[in-house]
């Protein structure tokens, strides 16, 4: 059990010494962080001389047939997924974890690098209050030809709650009802900030109105009505 990388058999043989099973069964070999002793790039993966070879050895003095149904390889990615202020990285953005300086920073730029291709995603990003995520916005969107993806939202005073955000990658159409760090839609999401967070809003940082502008408002108008209507009386009493 061999990958092909570049047209060739390279790297770790995970061969073992095992009878097979007289039946079928899904066995695997390697894992989500293993390598098979090589480094990759996404034009390796991508290539058409890309594949696994796998080769049965025979026990002497028996007569067997091995029967293969299927294989299926899964490739493991972690894209480049991360927050800006001001724009996107390629328009003047600046990385950034922490939103304080409302409404400046109102708006959080998510972009990604590494992502397929010309491939639909949903995007989502979670408020976390107390230990609940909710979601507040879901976009569905699409990386461009060099596998780069954007996404925003505009944090609003009275729906989004101040302190730690989430946004997520899944695959197209995927539904999610929570934020899930295990899901199998899961693409990419950022940790930057916590474990579990990609940023931190701090809603403390909206300027309250003062009540005593919308007081001087009211009471002005009020006096207003009650000028106008003083002095339209005394023109009739006058009259």
């Amino acid at each position: 059990m061999q990958l092909i990388k570049g047209g060739t058999r390279q790297g770790d043989n995970k061969s073992t010494a095992a009878a097979w099973a007289g039946a079928y069964e899904i066995v695997t070999f390697g894992s989500a962080t293993d390598l098979w002793g090589l480094s990759w790039s996404a034009t390796d993966i991508n290539a058409s001389n890309f594949g696994v070879t796998v080769a049965a050895k025979g026990v002497a003095g028996k007569d067997a047939k091995v029967y293969v149904d299927f294989l299926r390889i899964t490739v493991y990615y972690n894209a480049n997924w991360d927050s800006y202020t001001g724009g996107y990285p390629d328009d003047s953005g600046v990385q950034e974890d922490e939103f304080a300086d409302y409404p400046a920073d109102n708006i959080v730029y998510m972009y990604g690098t590494g992502f397929a291709a010309s491939t639909n995603y949903r995007v989502i990003f979670w408020n976390k209050v107390d230990s609940t995520w909710y979601k507040r916005e879901t976009e569905d969107t699409s990386s461009d030809g060099a596998g780069v993806l954007k996404a925003a939202h505009t944090f609003t005073p009275g729906t989004d709650t101040g302190g730690t955000w989430q946004c997520t990658v899944y695959t197209e159409g995927a539904v999610e009802s929570t934020y899930d760090p295990d899901s199998v839609n899961l693409v990419a999401n950022d940790i930057s900030y916590t474990a579990d967070g990609a940023v931190k809003w701090d809603a403390t940082a909206i300027p309250e109105i003062p009540t005593v502008i919308a007081g001087i408002a009211v009471a002005g108008l009020c006096f207003g009505i009650y000028y106008w209507m003083r002095k339209r009386r005394l023109a009739r009493v006058r009259d």
